[in-house]
């Protein structure tokens, strides 16, 4: 293919041959112009003719690409079948992994049990129902059974009292109500604490679940090792951020530790006596009070880290009792406590 400029007798100016096709007229008063200005022209004219036809075919492919994955109701036809098809080969994947999950647990055997409680278990609520059910359920599921769980509403105004009301029906199950004002979530589980009958406590957040093997591991652990104070898990996440791995656990190091943290809330078994000794949570901390907590509770001693996995962590786009408001002065603040060199 190659450009070529013609001039036609009696035509209105010159015309721009491409291959075999004709590509538009430059007009001109007078057609004895030279043609390099005339090309000139041209061509410019011709790149946004090329331009404008290229976004209008990408917009185009997009919206044939996108619209299988439009929120329900906006497709029709095929592409709504096509959609309806992906969510159900997601649905189905989700549950394979699942699967392979709890079929790579390490196999605990139940300690034998006991009289009394031997960990109790915190979980700090506000109008998530439904997922609570859930997260009771993993505890309730739990392959060691000499558990208490402690729930703590905090001025719900869902379903969620009702749901706390049947959990109690069984008698390891306690629930408690914040009706005063919105508080800190560590405020809430250091009530919780005071209130915990347990050797070992552990905590839970509402979104999350536990892995039917975590508390008979890390109770186990805590009991033959008198020497650690503080355990934990491996985390399972749903939609890890990039780059990070969907399954947070690694070797203990304080230096590690100082400078991020990867020691969940939800993955965390301590001796209760840590929270008299050294404190409970931080309630000036609106984030990062879970890192706060693991520094502290391993300043005289390291953690030990047990090879199960310990929560799942949902990534919901549903409220969320700790908000990313204020995060960079509550970081400030973090941070004047633990320096990072």
């Amino acid at each position: 293919m190659t450009w070529r400029w013609l001039f036609r007798p009696g035509s209105p100016g010159y015309l721009l041959e491409f291959g075999h096709s004709w590509h538009g007229r430059v007009r001109c008063a007078d057609e004895r112009q030279r043609p390099p200005a005339m090309e000139r022209a041209m061509k410019n004219a011709y790149r946004r003719r090329i331009s404008r036809a290229v976004r209008k075919a990408a917009s185009a492919t997009k919206s044939v690409f996108d619209a299988p994955f439009r929120r329900p109701g906006k497709g029709t036809g095929p592409q709504a079948e096509f959609r309806h098809e992906l969510e159900r080969m997601r649905g189905d994947l989700e549950q394979r992994i699942f699967r392979l999950e709890m079929l790579t647990t390490r196999p605990a055997i139940e300690p034998p049990r006991r009289d009394g409680v031997r960990v109790s278990v915190v979980i700090p609520t506000r109008n998530r129902a439904a997922l609570l059910e859930r997260a009771i359920a993993s505890v309730t599921g739990q392959v060691l059974a000499d558990w208490e769980l402690l729930i703590i509403d905090d001025r719900s105004r869902d379903a969620t009292p009702e749901i706390i009301a049947r959990a109690a029906a069984d008698p390891r199950v306690r629930g408690f109500r914040n009706d005063l004002e919105s508080r800190q979530v560590g405020s809430l589980r250091n009530q919780m604490v005071r209130e915990a009958r347990g050797e070992f406590v552990s905590y839970l957040d509402d979104d999350n679940i536990y892995y039917p093997h975590f508390l008979a591991a890390a109770v186990g652990t805590l009991e033959t090792n008198p020497a650690v104070d503080l355990v934990y898990g491996a985390l399972v996440h749903d939609d890890p951020p990039r780059p990070a791995s969907p399954i947070m656990w690694e070797p203990f190091d304080r230096q590690t530790l100082l400078r991020r943290n990867y020691i969940d809330t939800s993955t965390m078994v301590h001796r209760r006596r840590l929270h008299e000794r050294l404190g409970g949570w931080n309630e000036e901390l609106s984030s990062f009070e879970d890192w706060d907590l693991a520094l502290r509770y391993t300043s005289h001693a390291p953690a030990f880290p047990v090879a199960v996995l310990a929560a799942r962590y949902s990534a919901l786009d549903i409220p969320r009792m700790s908000t990313s408001d204020g995060r960079r002065e509550a970081y400030a603040l973090f941070r004047s406590l633990w320096p990072a060199d």
